[in-house]
């Protein structure tokens, strides 16, 4: 988004719009950080959470890495995707599958 209005202000067609757009974009990206800085009391506890199972999530996000890694470089990725289709079909989630 930042690339586009920069592109547009660089342009130098019309300056009033750009500095409108600058303006904007900026103002955008300032209340983007506001909200979370507010927000970021409420996520206190399951921040907490999180820090005491870091440990625990790090190695079941590596194992998860791990496992799709080895699905790539054994070229099942076609296979793998057909299960999973399948399995959220039994379960009643098609329209998920359809969404692609």
């Amino acid at each position: 988004m930042l690339g586009t209005v920069l592109n547009f202000a660089a342009q130098g067609e019309n300056l009033t719009r750009s500095a409108v757009l600058l303006t904007a974009y900026s103002f955008g990206l300032g209340a983007s950080f506001l909200v979370v800085g507010l927000a970021f009391g409420r996520f206190a506890t399951p921040l907490a959470w999180v820090k005491r199972h870091s440990r625990g999530i790090t190695l079941a996000s590596a194992a998860v890495l791990g496992v799709f890694g080895v699905i790539l470089l054994a070229n099942q990725l076609p296979q793998v995707t057909a299960r999973l289709s399948d399995a959220m079909r039994a379960l009643g989630l098609s329209r998920l599958v359809s969404l692609g």
